[in-house]
């Protein structure tokens, strides 16, 4: 495998790394909201009204979270085989 410099969110668009098990992105796109709040990356609008809505905070930390507990439930994309 080359060596890559990306982040989480990259590496789901690299067709060497990811991209294939991520074919309909606009499914996915709670969970790279999630994924930018953990790691501290920037917000669309779009994508902070969702953090409000699913937290009821109004600002995610700047530098990100050490930790994060997920409980998921039916249709939470823990497998996708199709």
């Amino acid at each position: 495998m080359p060596d890559i410099d990306a982040t989480i969110l990259d590496a789901i668009q690299i067709p060497a790394l990811w991209k294939p098990w991520f074919k309909e992105p606009e499914t996915w796109a709670s969970w790279c909201c999630f994924l930018k709040v953990l790691f501290g990356e920037p917000l669309s609008p779009a994508e902070q009204a969702l953090f409000i809505e699913c937290t009821g905070r109004r600002q995610p930390a700047d530098q990100g979270y050490n930790e994060a507990w997920l409980i998921c439930g039916r249709r939470s994309g823990k497998s996708f085989w199709h």
